[in-house]
């Protein structure tokens, strides 16, 4: 490409996009009724907009936690309901077997038994 149509595009392309700003401030000006200054970082639209972006990431934020919360709670009920039951009732077993059990080759195999479901 050649220097003079680089910069006769980029001349085309500063045109525009001037003429497109210039375009969206005075819509900002119809629609909300004041100027917005080119340098002002503090100019209400221009916070609202930043609280607005803050709000709706920290909405986000919580969204990702109460779906992790969930599936922490998921995984504590399944934990309940499968391995800890399953415990229980092994536990209940093998304290049974103990106590039914009448030679010391039974109750030495229930005992163990008994100590693995324990830990």
């Amino acid at each position: 490409m050649s220097t003079s149509l680089r910069d006769a595009l980029a001349t085309q392309y500063a045109l525009d996009a001037a003429t497109l700003r210039k375009s969206i401030l005075d819509r900002l000006r119809d629609e909300f009724g004041y100027e917005i200054a080119s340098s002002s970082k503090s100019h209400p639209l221009l916070i609202a907009h930043r609280a607005e972006r803050k709000a709706i990431s920290s909405i986000e934020h919580a969204k990702v936690k109460t779906g992790n919360l969930e599936r922490c709670k998921g995984l504590v009920n399944h934990a309940q309901n499968k391995w800890i039951a399953e415990a229980n009732r092994n536990i209940s077993t093998a304290q049974s077997n103990l106590n039914s059990a009448t030679t010391n080759e039974a109750r030495d195999v229930a005992l163990t038994d008994l100590q693995h479901w324990r830990n």
